[in-house]
């Protein structure tokens, strides 16, 4: 047998091993083998482009613990996220407890870094470290803990390292040192948790400041306007307490002064004592005014307002109300986050609102325009007590045994108005006055008086208030009973003809009105009263729910005269004497004009006056020209008497 070569058994091993060694069987290779069971996965990742720990889904992750485990033991990482196409990321990390600990002591919660994090995790270009270095380096100073000293040198060296270089901390110092900035170090300005001022001229030429804790900068995307979010106190209908909002302002080229910005740091103004001092007392004044009315059982607050000049005269402040009306404005309180023991509202009691509470409360508040019938927000600082006119009231109950008996009527509700009523609850407990008589026979003058008389708010509403629908007259009814209810005000239901008219069959939606203001009038408790001028034709329901009804006949001579002197007398002030004689007054009273034809000829012979420069007082020589235009369409027998009167010497 010839001998092989020399290594050839080797290599046939080689060159065989994939030959079946029987017909129809291989053989097997060395591989992992299957367990035969499915399972479902999740994958976290550290990061957007760093794996990090696979586990069963459904199984918490232990992300932490994984990323410790990469460069854990470092107190402090920079890291950098490369990933190819994309823009290098760079975060600093905190990894070391004491150093988190530290970090969170002097920040306190950001809007901008999770501080209860492992690890906290700063992004460039670590804005808050710029913000928060000054009470970092003081804490080194102080601490005895030599590890913590270590570690805030390291947070010290990166500062040194990269902060000096990409944000130009000199030139933003120099900046903020001379009272400007650029748009570019704008966020330098605005530190987390500080006080910041928010100014405007809206209420005239005096700026109105409004302070609030700012928590986070931003820049659009476009770089065309930047925004703040903010926490101010405010109320929401029934606490106090911090809500959130943003504020968005329009980007600005080259330098500005810090001032002149529509937001600013507190610490920038100028007057600093003098401003806490006036924000302090308009706090104060905003919890006072939602807190209620002027008495116990009102809900409300009655001021006369002097703000910007399209609203003038008194005004009801009710955020109680405002917010129950309409919820889609009320305040959200801010959730106690951050309190382990709490996750509701974060709400303040009045014992225990800070000075830096009472100055970030609002400008303005809510309220109801009694003269404009406007709904909005009154600035504060526009609002002052109620001057009522008590005396001017007596002197109209005085005037005739009819308002006599209106006056001691009243005074009698006032202090008794629980004292009798239905056996059902809730109904029969109001007070409903009907006055019926001619346009101007003092009608709505004596409502006035009536409201005067007993310190209260009079709410008017007429047919063009209240709209046509049914629908709609009703939710409006039911609102203005709902009001006079909550303020304890006087209900005045000017020209109600169309709401008391006779129902008939011919008339379904007029009947419906009819039927809804019997309903109303039935379960209201306040004082309501009605004035109309065509009273016969009233539905007889309307009788037994009226407890007072008053005829105001067309005006006498006599009354015609008193109410001329009471306009010279009331605009007039402090002149002795007014511009016309006896002879002349009683001239005037024998035009047959009703009491608000002689107010508008008054007031348009007082603008006459005014413009010609004269002394101040009204002349018989103004009214006469004024008389053919300030009445417009009279009758041809009053048109007869103003010529002769104004012909005559």
């Amino acid at each position: 047998m010839t001998d092989l070569p020399a290594g050839f058994e080797a290599y046939s091993k080689v060159v065989q091993r994939h030959i079946p060694s029987k017909e129809g069987e291989e053989k097997k290779e060395t591989e992992p083998q299957a367990n035969g069971r499915f399972i479902d996965v999740t994958e976290y990742w550290l990061s957007e482009d760093e794996p990090g720990e696979c586990v069963p889904t459904g199984q918490a992750p232990n992300v932490a613990a994984l990323a410790r485990s990469r460069y854990g033991e470092n107190s402090l990482l920079l890291r950098r996220i490369v990933v190819p196409g994309r823009s290098q990321k760079l975060q600093l990390e905190l990894q070391s407890n004491s150093l988190q600990r530290v970090f969170r002591d002097v920040t306190g919660d950001l809007a901008t870094v999770n501080v209860h994090a492992d690890p906290i995790v700063l992004a460039a270009p670590y804005h808050e470290l710029y913000h928060f270095r000054k009470e970092l380096r003081k804490v080194q100073e102080t601490t005895k803990d030599q590890l913590v000293k270590r570690e805030l040198q390291l947070l010290k060296d990166f500062e040194d390292e990269h902060l000096s270089r990409t944000m130009k901390i000199k030139e933003i110092d120099d900046h903020k040192g001379n009272g400007t900035i650029t748009f570019e170090y704008l966020w330098a300005l605005f530190k987390p948790h500080q006080l910041v001022i928010m100014q405007t001229d809206l209420a005239g030429t005096e700026p109105v400041y409004f302070c609030a804790i700012f928590q986070k900068f931003s820049i659009s995307s476009d770089a065309r306007f930047w925004y703040l979010d903010i926490e101010h106190m405010s109320f929401d209908g029934t606490r106090f307490g911090r809500v959130e909002k943003t504020l968005q302002f329009s980007a600005f080229m080259g330098v500005r002064n810090i001032r002149s910005l529509p937001v600013y740091p507190y610490s920038y103004h100028q007057d600093k004592p003098g401003l806490r001092m006036k924000l302090e007392e308009r706090g104060k004044s905003f919890i006072k005014l939602c807190k209620g009315g002027q008495d116990e059982a009102a809900r409300g607050y009655l001021c006369d307002y002097q703000g910007p000049v399209w609203i003038r005269g008194r005004v009801l402040i009710d955020p109680r109300g405002f917010a129950g009306e309409n919820p889609l404005f009320r305040e959200s309180i801010m959730s106690n986050t951050t309190n382990k023991s709490s996750d509701g509202p974060r709400t303040v009691h009045t014992d225990n609102i800070t000075s830096d509470d009472l100055i970030c409360f609002p400008a303005q508040i809510a309220g109801y325009s009694l003269v404009t019938k406007h709904i909005g927000f009154f600035h504060i600082s526009g609002l002052h007590d109620v001057s009522w006119e008590k005396e001017e009231a007596l002197s109209m109950f005085n005037s005739s045994s009819n308002m006599r008996a209106i006056h001691r009527i009243i005074s009698g509700y006032s202090y008794r108005s629980s004292s009798f009523g239905y056996s059902i609850a809730d109904k029969g407990k109001g007070l409903v006055f009907l006055f019926y008589g001619p346009s101007g026979t003092g009608k709505t003058l004596t409502a006035e008086c009536v409201a005067e008389h007993l310190r209260r708010p009079l709410y008017r509403a007429s047919g063009a208030d209240l709209g046509s629908g049914t629908y709609e007259v009703e939710s409006n009814l039911q609102a203005a009973f709902d009001r006079i209810a909550r303020w304890k005000a006087i209900l005045l239901l000017d020209e109600a003809d169309a709401f008391m008219t006779k129902r008939s069959d011919d008339s379904l939606e007029r009947n419906n009105l009819v039927t809804i203001l019997l309903r109303l009038l039935e379960y209201q408790s306040g004082i309501v009263i009605l004035t109309t001028n065509r009273e016969k034709q009233f539905d007889e329901a309307f009788h037994s729910r009226i407890h007072v009804t008053i005829g105001f006949p067309a005006l006498t001579s006599t009354a015609r005269e008193a109410i001329w002197r009471k306009q010279f007398k009331f605009v007039a002030g402090k002149q002795q004497l007014p511009g016309l004689s006896d002879k002349d007054f009683a001239a005037l009273s024998e035009l047959k004009l009703d009491g608000r034809s002689i107010k508008n000829v008054y007031h348009i012979a007082w603008l006459h006056m005014n413009a010609g420069g004269s002394s101040g007082v009204v002349s018989l020589r103004d009214l006469k020209e004024v008389l053919p235009i300030a009445l417009g369409d009279v009758s041809p027998e009053l048109k007869k008497q103003i010529q002769e009167f104004c012909e005559g010497t």
